[in-house]
């Protein structure tokens, strides 16, 4: 896991990125799990719609019809 958020008083700051997320794009929110101290872990949710979210192309993969 190498996405870090910093916790800033009243909202995190997410840095890192993701490979391969299902449905990437056509949801509207997202759960990220990332590390917030040197053994913590928290989950996050993310909209699609915040500054500094971005997906790539889709993958054509192997017996998705989409």
């Amino acid at each position: 896991m190498k996405s870090f958020a910093k916790d800033n008083g009243d909202h995190f700051v997410l840095n890192g990125s993701k490979a391969f997320i299902s449905g990437a794009g056509s949801s509207d929110v997202y759960l990220v799990m990332c590390k917030t101290g040197e053994k913590e872990i928290s989950c996050l949710l993310i909209e699609k719609s915040m500054p500094g979210v971005s997906f790539g192309a889709n993958e054509h993969k192997l017996g998705w019809n989409v």
